[in-house]
């Protein structure tokens, strides 16, 4: 598990046991795992930007709400330079992206 989101999730939730703690975490990995593959199906597809925007939001939404500050601020960035038009720089932080969700 990240060292960073389990000590975010115990801060946070202190009563909870390790148990829930990682059914928690446990979901977030599928999560993002499960939203990273639709996430470039949809690009790969040449789904409209707004289809996309929604998938990458969830993803920044839900790493937010388990203290995974790199994924959701990543997943923004992201959102940020496609808006900008910034095709080099969608794609570096897709790859990086796929290296950290790769790593939960």
């Amino acid at each position: 598990m990240k060292a960073c989101v389990v000590a975010w999730m115990k801060e946070q939730m202190p009563d909870s046991d390790e148990g829930t703690l990682k059914e928690i975490y446990d979901e977030y990995k599928t999560t993002a795992a499960n939203l990273l593959q639709q996430w470039k199906s949809a690009l790969a597809n040449h789904e409209d930007d707004k289809a996309v925007d929604v998938i990458v939001h969830t993803l920044k939404g839900n790493a937010a709400m388990v203290g995974d500050a790199e994924i959701s601020q990543l997943a923004q960035h992201w959102r940020e330079a496609c808006k900008a038009k910034e095709q080099q720089k969608c794609e570096e932080i897709l790859q990086k992206l796929e290296g950290l969700i790769g790593l939960l």
